[in-house]
């Protein structure tokens, strides 16, 4: 903990060389967020057009076949 904030750090050895990270956690929940966010708010979409384009089909199908079973 680094100023009451939780941190994550990774160290990477190669040979004589050490690279290290870090980042705060609270940085990667936010990260996670939008990643979860820009990826199902498009599927969101797509799904809701598609059921959208379903209706609009079964309503017409519906509407001739009562026209059809009038005459």
């Amino acid at each position: 903990m680094i100023d009451g904030a939780p941190w994550r750090s990774f160290t990477l050895v190669r040979g004589d060389v050490h690279i290290t990270t870090a980042d705060r956690q609270v940085e990667r929940e936010a990260l996670n967020l939008s990643v979860l966010l820009a990826a199902s708010v498009p599927v969101g979409v797509a799904l809701m057009g598609c059921l959208f384009l379903l209706w609009l089909a079964s309503a017409g199908a519906w509407r001739r076949s009562t026209v059809c079973a009038t005459l």
